[in-house]
């Protein structure tokens, strides 16, 4: 089953800024010879200052979307625009945070931040750049770990590298594909609690993925449930919560926190469910 998208956004949204109309799109198996719908049909728009989050089974299809809208694939049928232009190819407007970081081991923390000013071009001197990187590695909580290597950081420390290595343009969109999840939960959290204050101070727009339905509702303004591959957009979900969520206080406390999980969980639970019995059969 695949709902139609609400018409009804968070307060602080503006303008539709990513669009995807009826788009499909996947990959070549070359080892096999053969085609691989990642995602078929998907209509989805992201408004400016909206943090949309991405929930669904292994293998639907999420990373394949913001790559998509990150300019790294081009959809087979339909349409995926960025300001109501075609994405083709990448941007400095839209940047990546990954999993695993991909840091450079030889280069210090404040080298791997300004590392995006060697691919794009713009007009800051070197005093403007290292002003904009100290205060982006501020911003992460990593003062006084500007002249440090990865390896002399913790895991949850090379993320926040991450993170600041991709707001330090000022992209006006964050693609995250599960930034969060190889951390402890510990961290995971910190670490959510910081992305949503720099969120809010910025005022930019993320698409985030992760499989985790807590982290959904915590970061959220709307959560979409992509169906098992080929995925489609199944249903989207508002969170109407005040923010900041993570700042104080447990948002599981929140009288619409237990039956919104409850119900993300069915939907993400009959997915997982169908996506299995279709590998067994």
């Amino acid at each position: 089953m695949t709902s139609t998208e609400s018409n009804s956004t968070s307060s602080r949204v503006g303008a539709p800024l990513v669009v995807a109309e009826n788009m499909t799109v996947g990959y070549e198996l070359e080892q096999q010879r053969q085609l691989l719908t990642a995602l078929t049909d998907i209509n989805l728009t992201i408004h400016e200052g909206e943090f949309m989050v991405l929930v669904g089974p292994s293998g639907c299809g999420k990373t394949t979307f913001i790559n998509a809208v990150a300019g790294l694939l081009s959809p087979w049928e339909g349409s995926v625009t960025y300001e109501g232009k075609p994405i083709k190819g990448t941007s400095k407007d839209r940047a990546m945070v990954f999993q695993d970081y991909a840091l450079m081991p030889w280069r210090t923390v404040e080298k791997n931040v300004a590392m995006p000013f060697e691919f794009i071009a713009h007009p800051f001197s070197d005093k403007e750049i290292q002003e904009q990187v100290y205060q982006v590695i501020r911003n992460v909580g990593l003062d006084g770990f500007e002249k440090s290597f990865p390896h002399e950081l913790s895991g949850g420390m090379r993320q926040r590298v991450g993170i600041a290595r991709a707001m330090v343009t000022q992209p006006k969109l964050l693609l995250a594909d599960e930034p969060f999840g190889a951390l402890d939960a510990m961290t995971r959290e910190v670490l959510q609690g910081q992305l949503e204050k720099l969120v809010m101070e910025s005022g930019q727009t993320v698409i985030f993925i992760t499989h985790s339905i807590d982290e959904a509702i915590s970061l959220g303004d709307r959560i979409a449930v992509i169906s098992h591959r080929p995925g489609t957009v199944r249903e989207i979900v508002e969170v109407n919560i005040e923010r900041p969520r993570l700042a104080e206080g447990e948002i599981t406390q929140h009288p619409d926190y237990g039956p919104l999980r409850q119900h993300l969980w069915d939907l993400v639970k009959d997915e997982a469910l169908g996506a299995k019995s279709e590998d067994v059969a």
